[in-house]
């Protein structure tokens, strides 16, 4: 009887993983498989084990071939095999074994003195081996303890005595475990129902059910599954074990045989199973696991249709929260719509244009609307040619090729005149159908980056239909996305039904998702260019003119006349009232246009020494420029205080208004990176610099005998050449050169890359220490540098020090040094990618249950607690402020500011 028939319903409470008893195997089994061929009874394909054909009922259940999952079969063994894949665990508990009592070494006394049984399963088990090495003999019999060894090349399990090596054979080992007392396997931490190591030996193969490895027609060639032909050997090496005139050397040859099958049918990840073409088997772990295995692709992964994929590319241009579409794909994807009485007559216009692809009808029909709004004309056959005009012309050539009435088919030598050209039908569609139109602007889609690391690598956009080939969006999006325009591509899944648009709408806009959770920092900011920007336009005494300012106050969005007058009124007077001289049309006055009258912000950001605080009195930027620290990803800036104090519009609004008037500035102001930007005219003072820290490094070498001690000084001495160089570079260029703007506004680079174009590159390291001489027996580091006699540069730079700079250029010496520190940055961002990455899927598997409950505490489905207030205080860091290196839901000190500027501006 199935035990399929015989289980009950039940919802599953727990699952108990253990290795099968010969017992249990054929208990679970439908069928003895003893023959080799490939149908019939007893074979692999026998019908016990489930139908494969549609319209065919299971022998065993008698369900359909939709509904039986399939049942397994087995294959008596006809010699004992060790499970392959427990070779460790096996040699592990011969460890623990006695080879003359058959007991378990270690007594109960001995568990419970070393404290082992305060822990369980196969913890227990390793420490129990681990004590064990320790021990010579049995604490029962007094028997000696061999030392067991697993030699992998010849997968032999070896038992050495002082005075002898024995190995194995699978037969004995059996033995050895058949003997073992159930009470000794509990103590190693085991229940011996589920982890009995007697079960380790195989002796009863389980053959999964055809529906597992189906074949495959391709020609009215049947191709059967990798399984099934492995299982198909399996038989028959099983068989040739039975033939009474078999010779020893040919037994041990199909028992080797049989053993190898049993584990590339399990384990074939090493490739050594292969067919005659050379394709390597298929076993059971390579379906399994790995990126591509059941359980990452099938069960944890997710596909879907109306899903598009393609290159991103940047766009000032659009709102932060909007997302560019090519047309091809506006076109191709649809969305649905229920027809009604106030919709009708707009999706029958769709129709008749031909916006829409699909209707679907009250009962579920669907209808292809490219061939429901057209009555097919004359087919042209291959070989027609058309007679046009006198004119003979081949209708294959041009793939638009349309037929007209008055055309002449020529077909061999038949003329054909009655032709009938594709017509329009007109159709109607009727409420309760619904269409699948095409994408139109406003539209909202799911936009995603993979990895999808955190929930703002996913994010609603508004879509706007242009004629173009890539995605495009606003810059400002990049940071939570993690993606640049090299060559990246996203992915646009679009929502089906209402409650997946109203979810999109709700939770994962742009406007919900500014604040990250991580770090209370905001995951959408300025960057490049508009940073570069807005850092140029506010500083000081940046007088643009009225006309350029009220051209750039055009690109406002949704800024009107009167609200810019209105704004200027407010801004002359704050300016006069607080003693400020700086001028009405500058990029201060500009900037101010874009926040509440409210608002009162202070920020040290020393992006400029004349002005290091950035403050705002009312809504008027009074002092300072704008940088990063303002208007990028961190504490307390603009987009932070904002959204905090007035809401996600409002930073939203900031955002975008923000890139679109600075980018409309650097059109009028212009910015470029010239050759005199690297030029700082301090080539001998870093000389001098670099061969300062060479004496000292080299009174350093002669004075410190520890060879460690002595690396670490020599290091930090050279490293100081870098970091002299680099304060002689940012002092020797002004404040008007390209890279230090580049650099102050945190648009692009730090100093250190500045220093590295003007100045020197400095010591590179490989391996976290200089270059190692590992020429002529440690004499030299490349043939290009003498053996002896070295001068003080010479000996620092054939150890990596590299005294040039990019502008200057590097010597072929100093460039494979350069070379290798890079090469080593990049093998260790992948291998740290792929190691994080791995962190990443095992952390959210276990994370995933974890919910906070309606009293506040954070547990698990089997309501474990793990945290009584999420995070200790129960703030979502993502709605929190931060001030004063600490994290708090409000800062009230802006809050009182915030009601005190509204209440003077309502009294006035």
């Amino acid at each position: 009887m199935s035990l399929l028939k015989s289980f009950p319903i039940k919802e599953i409470q727990s699952i108990q993983f253990g290795i099968s008893s010969p017992e249990e195997i054929i208990r679970q089994s439908v069928c003895h498989v003893d023959s080799s061929k490939l149908n019939g009874p007893g074979t692999v394909y026998d019908e016990r084990m489930g139908s494969m054909e549609q319209d065919e009922k299971c022998v065993s259940c008698e369900l359909t071939a939709k509904e039986c999952p399939g049942h397994f079969g087995h294959i008596e063994l006809n010699t004992f095999i060790l499970h392959p894949m427990y070779m460790r665990y096996i040699t592990n508990f011969l460890k623990c074994i006695c080879v003359r009592c058959f007991r378990v070494v270690l007594t109960d006394d001995h568990i419970n003195l070393d404290g082992l049984k305060r822990s369980s399963g196969e913890t227990r088990f390793e420490k129990c081996v681990e004590r064990l090495e320790k021990v010579d003999s049995c604490y029962h019999c007094n028997g000696p303890k061999p030392k067991i060894t697993y030699q992998q090349k010849t997968n032999d399990i070896c038992m050495r005595f002082k005075d002898k090596k024995i190995i194995l054979s699978d037969k004995e080992i059996k033995k050895y475990f058949d003997n073992l007392p159930d009470e000794d396997v509990v103590l190693l931490g085991f229940n011996p129902e589920f982890m009995h190591p007697k079960h380790l030996v195989i002796s009863v193969l389980p053959i999964i059910p055809p529906r597992a490895r189906p074949y495959v027609i391709t020609d009215n060639v049947t191709c059967d599954d990798d399984l099934t032909m492995t299982y198909v050997e399996i038989v028959k090496a099983n068989k040739n074990l039975l033939d009474p005139e078999i010779t020893e050397t040919k037994r041990e040859k199909s028992i080797q045989t049989l053993k190898f099958r049993i584990k590339t049918l399990m384990n074939n990840s090493q490739a050594r199973a292969r067919h005659t073409n050379g394709r390597p088997i298929k076993g059971i772990k390579e379906r399994l696991s790995g990126k591509d295995g059941l359980i990452r692709s099938n069960l944890m992964g997710k596909r879907r249709n109306q899903s598009a994929r393609s290159v991103i590319s940047a766009d000032p241009t659009v709102r932060t929260d909007e997302l560019v579409v090519p047309e091809q794909v506006a076109s191709n994807l649809t969305m649905p719509e229920l027809v009604a009485a106030f919709n009708l007559k707009y999706l029958q216009g769709l129709v008749n244009s031909g916006k829409a692809n699909v209707v679907t009808k009250a009962d579920g029909t669907k209808i292809n609307l490219k061939y429901a709004m057209y009555k097919k004309g004359t087919t042209l056959l291959w070989g027609d040619k058309i007679i046009r005009n006198g004119n003979e012309i081949d209708p294959f050539t041009n793939k638009y090729f349309e037929l007209r009435c008055d055309d002449v088919i020529k077909r061999g030598d038949e003329m054909i005149t009655d032709i009938e050209t594709t017509k329009k039908r007109d159709f109607k569609i009727e409420i309760g159908d619904t269409v699948e139109r095409h994408l139109r602007n406003g539209d909202v889609v799911l936009f995603n980056r993979q990895p999808t690391l955190h929930k703002a690598s996913m994010l609603a956009k508004r879509i706007i239909i242009r004629p173009c080939k890539t995605f495009r969006f606003n810059l400002a999006a990049t940071k939570s996305f993690n993606a640049d325009f090299d060559g990246d591509e996203m992915n646009v899944f679009l929502p089906q039904d209402l409650d997946a648009r109203a979810e999109l709408l709700m939770l994962s806009t742009t406007r919900s998702n500014i604040m990250t959770s991580q770090s209370t920092k905001n995951n959408i900011c300025i960057t490049q260019d508009a940073l570069l920007g807005s850092f140029l336009m506010t500083k000081k005494d940046v007088d643009m003119g009225r006309d350029m300012f009220f051209d750039i106050c055009m690109k406002g969005d949704g800024w009107t006349s009167a609200h810019i007058l209105e704004k200027l009124d407010h801004i002359k007077k704050i300016r006069d009232e607080n003693g400020y001289k700086f001028p009405l049309y500058c990029g201060k006055s500009l900037f101010s246009m874009m926040f509440p009258n409210t608002l009162t912000y202070s920020k040290k950001n020393d992006s400029r020494k004349d002005e290091p605080v950035v403050k705002i009195i009312k809504g008027v930027l009074v002092e300072g420029a704008l940088s990063k620290t303002n208007l990028g990803q961190a504490h307390n800036s603009l987009i932070h205080v904002l959204h905090k104090e007035y809401g996600c519009d409002m930073a939203i609004d900031l955002l975008n208004n923000c890139q679109f008037i600075a980018n409309q500035y650097l059109l009028h102001r212009n910015f470029s990176v010239g050759i005199k930007d690297c030029l700082s005219h301090i080539e001998q003072q870093t000389e001098d610099i670099a061969y300062k820290c060479f004496i000292e490094a080299k009174d350093t070498e002669a004075t410190i005998s520890h060879e460690r001690i002595r690396e670490l000084k020599i290091c930090s001495i050279l490293d100081k050449a870098r970091d002299l160089s680099m304060k002689l570079a940012r002092s020797k260029l002004d404040d008007d050169n390209a890279f230090v703007a580049t650099v102050t506004a945190g648009s692009k680079g730090e100093y250190f890359n500045i220093t590295q174009i003007t100045s020197m590159l400095g010591q590179q390291m490989h391996m976290t220490k200089r270059i190692q001489k590992t020429l002529n027996r440690g004499r030299r580091t490349l043939p290009h540098y003498p053996s002896e006699n070295l001068t003080i540069e010479q000996e620092f730079e054939s150890r990596g020090f590299i005294k040039n700079s990019f502008l200057h250029g590097l010597n072929p010496q100093e460039f494979i040094w350069h070379a290798m520190s890079g090469r080593e940055g990049c093998s260790d961002t992948a291998m740290k990618t792929a190691q994080s990455g791995y962190i990443q899927r095992k952390m959210v598997k276990c994370l995933e249950d974890v919910q906070v409950k309606y009293d506040g505490t954070v547990r698990n489905t089997n309501n474990w607690v793990v945290q009584w207030a999420y995070g200790g205080d129960g703030f979502d860091r993502s709605e929190c402020a931060f001030s004063d290196g600490s994290v708090f839901f409000c800062e009230p000190s802006k809050i009182a500011e915030r009601l005190n500027n509204q209440y003077e501006l309502n009294a006035k």
